[in-house]
């Protein structure tokens, strides 16, 4: 709306109190020159179309959404102030060899963690690797006890590797032994023939 236009909307619902960009996000579509009487017919119309106090209720309801989201998220934010600051607290208060004996003992449990998870991978790659050639297998392992992995991701891929590596170094030995072993010798088949005493005599004649 126009100012003009909002000057007669108030004039018309003087209950109502939209807001600005509320009213001026309503066109009413009227002439620059246009009286007040057409500026009053146009609001009717838009009123029957869209009421003025449905919109009025739906506006309000949101802004009361909004400050209720508003003041929900203050509280949060404040209570995790609090928190933090009683956290900080009990962390000040606490004596210099207190402090120090919970740092030795949250490394201690990230140690054993790390134990665990370390010693779980290498029982599935050796898992993975039960088929393989014992050179394959203790050269993988040992690879892998140098080896750092960023998350379960990384090594599950690793995994996944180390299978299809196995795989094709098994059958490549297998191919290899095959190549190596020679056919036994055929026999041709072929008996010596012994010559007949007819066929000796023509050769040689007969004795005399």
């Amino acid at each position: 709306m126009t100012d003009k236009e909002i000057a007669r909307f108030k004039v018309k619902f003087p209950k109502l109190n939209l807001s600005k960009a509320r009213l001026a996000s309503i066109k009413l579509k009227v002439d620059d020159e246009a009286d007040d009487d057409a500026i009053d017919l146009k609001l009717d119309e838009a009123n029957e179309m869209f009421p003025f106090a449905d919109i009025q209720k739906n506006d309000d309801r949101i802004a009361t959404d909004a400050s209720k989201e508003k003041e929900k998220q203050q509280k949060e934010n404040s209570a995790g102030s609090d928190n933090d600051k009683t956290k900080d607290s009990a962390q000040d208060d606490m004596p210099g060899w207190f402090k120090s004996y919970i740092e030795k003992n949250d490394k201690r449990l990230e140690a054993i963690e790390q134990g665990k998870t370390l010693d779980t991978r290498k029982s599935q790659l050796e898992a993975k690797l039960k088929d393989a050639t014992d050179a394959f297998k203790n050269t993988t392992l040992k690879a892998f006890n140098r080896m750092q992995f960023k998350d379960d991701e990384e090594f599950n891929s690793y995994l996944e590797e180390v299978e299809t590596d196995a795989a094709e170094f098994v059958q490549t030995e297998a191919n290899a032994s095959l190549g190596q072993t020679k056919p036994p010798v055929k026999s041709s088949g072929n008996t010596p023939k012994t010559a007949s005493k007819e066929e000796v005599q023509a050769i040689f004649g007969k004795p005399k």
